[in-house]
């Protein structure tokens, strides 16, 4: 009945059959205060650090609506702006050819997936990973007291570190995750449909096989060539908003592979987590918690406060 209805309300699915372009690369908001630049599909939000002078560096965020376009210029890792009185709304083109459509979506992916190494940020340097070893003593190291304590958590506890995640999935394990997946889900590169899945649950000997067959590249150190390929398919986040930098990227991984994964997280990497001390601060990837409780939860503890 649940299943009657919610197809009865729900939008009709459609293929994104069109995307739209901003005409311009520079937009101010007044009321933020900041910069936005327009790169290879996202936004890049410069702050300002005195009036109509803003900073090279930025962080990805949606356009606001009240932005206009501006003119700037650049001088070094200064962006001034140099009509700051502009009003001149955003245009934004159609982009209907699935030629040029994917060309933008993959630049846009692309942007959006390598943020952290273009802001050259820690994890992503070769000096970092050596940080983390045992043999090296953080108090030595002459960083911040705050660095200190970041890094310190980065680290594997001992008592971390004697925790054990199997290898080897039981039977039972890939017939639970199979039989209480929807049927309906999207799943796989390879189109094989979670049908198929689901119906070798159904027989024991053939989800021991299958059980076993999706254990040995993690019990013996190799990859699956179909396990090293994804489909990307973009979302909207808002029904009919076809912007490029609000729609939302997916990885489609192959279903077998989504099910040991399912397995290997809930029943023993989380619960792990959550005996060696996991911060109570910490909401995601959590049963019954969610980023957005978080938010909601800190919102209600100001407006109470």
């Amino acid at each position: 009945m649940f299943k009657r209805l919610k197809a009865i309300l729900k939008n009709e699915w459609s293929a994104l059959d069109y995307i739209e372009i901003p005409n311009d690369k520079w937009y101010l908001d007044r009321e933020l205060n900041e910069l936005y630049e327009f790169d290879n599909g996202i936004f890049v939000a410069h702050s300002s650090f005195v009036e109509n002078l803003f900073e090279e560096y930025g962080s990805i965020k949606v356009l606001p609506k009240g932005a206009v376009v501006v003119e700037v210029e650049k001088s070094g890792d200064v962006i001034q702006v140099l009509n700051p009185e502009s009003i001149k709304t955003p245009l934004w083109s159609r982009v209907t050819k699935p030629e040029e459509m994917e060309t933008w979506l993959m630049r846009r992916n692309k942007r959006h997936l390598q943020q952290m190494y273009i802001e050259q940020s820690p994890p992503t340097t070769e000096a970092f990973a050596p940080v983390l070893a045992d043999y090296v003593d953080l108090e030595s190291l002459e960083i911040s007291d705050e660095m200190k304590l970041f890094l310190k958590s980065l680290k594997r506890t001992p008592e971390e570190e004697r925790m054990h995640v199997p290898s080897r999935m039981p039977k039972e394990a890939f017939q639970e995750v199979m039989r209480a997946q929807n049927e309906s889900t999207s799943s796989s590169p390879s189109a094989i449909h979670y049908t198929l899945w689901k119906a070798i649950a159904e027989v024991d000997d053939l989800a021991e096989i299958h059980a076993l067959w999706l254990s040995l590249p993690f019990m013996h150190g190799f990859i699956c060539e179909r396990h090293k390929r994804e489909i990307d398919c973009m979302l909207e986040k808002k029904a009919k908003v076809r912007q490029i930098h609000i729609l939302r990227i997916i990885g489609l991984m192959e279903g077998c592979w989504n099910a040991y994964m399912k397995w290997a997280y809930n029943k023993h990497i989380m619960p792990n987590a959550e005996e060696s001390g996991l911060s109570s601060n910490q909401w995601g990837g959590r049963r019954g918690r969610s980023a957005i409780a978080c938010a909601t939860r800190k919102l209600i503890t100001w407006e109470y406060f």
